[in-house]
């Protein structure tokens, strides 16, 4: 008469009505509701046909350890090796490196820079010198200029 599907759909429609009335009414109902759902799951397991259970029974693999311990006597005689090295390194700088008193020009170039200004003064001396001497010597050689007197 009704299908397997309709069953447990009408099971559940009738608890659901069940749950929506208030009070005295909806015990009526649920008692209703409550018998549907029994019959139906009768009716399902009637029409089940259950299979004999088949189970498998799987044993793990089994492994089987062995430990074998040999303890041997210790050595009779031992030997110790110590080694300490102590390194200690002073860095002083060398004489040469502390004459040196700036951007890095040896001690030679300065020497020349000097060389070349002490020339240079002494250039500049000696020309203004011979020009004094010309400009003497000039005048010494000038003829006095007509109604000097000349004595001498």
């Amino acid at each position: 008469m009704w299908s397997r599907a309709a069953l447990p759909t009408i099971a559940v429609l009738a608890v659901s009505i069940g749950a929506c009335g208030g009070g005295g009414s909806g015990t009526a109902v649920q008692e209703s509701a409550s018998t549907a759902a029994a019959k139906a799951q009768d009716k399902i397991a009637t029409a089940t046909v259950t299979a004999p259970a088949q189970t498998t029974v799987t044993a793990p693999a089994q492994t089987k350890t062995v430990t074998k311990t040999t303890t041997s006597a210790a050595p009779s005689q031992t030997t110790s090796i110590t080694n300490q090295t102590n390194t200690t390194i002073k860095a002083t700088p060398s004489s040469k490196e502390s004459e040196s008193s700036s951007g890095g020009i040896p001690w030679w170039g300065w020497l020349l820079i000097g060389l070349a200004v002490a020339g240079a003064v002494m250039g500049i001396f000696f020309a203004g010198r011979a020009r004094q001497r010309r400009k003497t010597r000039d005048a010494a050689n000038q003829a006095p200029p007509p109604g000097a007197s000349v004595t001498g």
